[in-house]
């Protein structure tokens, strides 16, 4: 039986209550919603005939019974209340003063409670979106659920820039017309960035390096046919501060 907090040491008990138990003809389940209406009048006991009367006929009797208990026990708490606020000569408006500031002190208790609540909507919201991104331990396994197999985020590599060793191999066996120093050296004084976006391949810049010195050193050589070895040198060099990897003439 499930317990209400509606409970006093005694409760009315009506004719009507009589009455309606008198018409159902079983006398086991008379002295069942008698014994039924006793609890819930004394202990709040809530009673289930789910078992014996699944049409519900009992409960149906029972619900009306408990409404006029439920309406007596409520008349009675107030006519209590009166008498003893008049025997202490509380006024009504301070008792609703009261009863006002408890009900202010209640609403804060539940705003707490629900600011608590959101903060841990959140956590979970949190946990549930790095297993659905596949969150994984240095293992390779899922570092909440091992036995499950993460798919939602796809691995990708993270840029490390080469070490001027790697880049001088790296050119030598390619054959790249590229300084390996000054690569290096602007990339790591720039943060290795290309532009405003951070580099994805250094392989693929060094190769862009080597096809724009081809170009550069090819429409050098076509300018300075038109202009003096002195002015050649001069545009070069110029061109080389503002564009990386063009090429130097000397």
């Amino acid at each position: 039986m499930d317990k209400s907090d509606n409970t006093l040491d005694s409760f009315v008990f009506y004719p009507s209550f009589r009455s309606l138990i008198k018409g159902i003809p079983n006398e086991k389940a008379k002295i069942m919603l008698y014994d039924a209406i006793a609890d819930y009048g004394i202990e709040g006991l809530i009673p289930d005939f789910s078992e014996i009367d699944p049409l519900g006929v009992m409960m149906a009797i029972f619900n009306d019974c408990k409404k006029l208990i439920d309406q007596a026990k409520a008349h009675r708490k107030e006519v209590s209340k009166k008498r003893r606020n008049a025997r202490f000569g509380i006024s009504d408006t301070e008792e609703q003063k009261a009863t006002n500031v408890d009900n202010c002190q209640q609403m804060s208790t539940n705003a707490d409670k629900i600011t608590k609540s959101q903060k841990s909507v959140t956590n979970v919201n949190g946990i549930v979106n790095d297993i659905a991104n596949g969150i994984e331990n240095d293992s390779g396994n899922n570092s909440l659920f091992p036995n499950v197999k993460s798919e939602g985020r796809k691995n990708t590599k993270c840029f490390s820039p080469p070490t001027l060793e790697e880049l001088k191999k790296y050119i030598s066996e390619n054959q790249y017309q590229v300084s390996a120093e000054m690569f290096f050296d602007y990339y790591t004084s720039n943060g290795w960035q290309v532009g405003r976006n951070k580099m994805k391949d250094w392989k693929a810049s060094v190769r862009q390096w080597h096809y724009r010195d081809n170009t550069s050193q090819t429409n050098n050589s076509s300018l300075s046919n038109g202009l003096s070895q002195q002015q050649a040198v001069s545009y070069a060099n110029k061109k080389r501060t503002t564009e990386p990897g063009f090429g130097l003439i000397e």
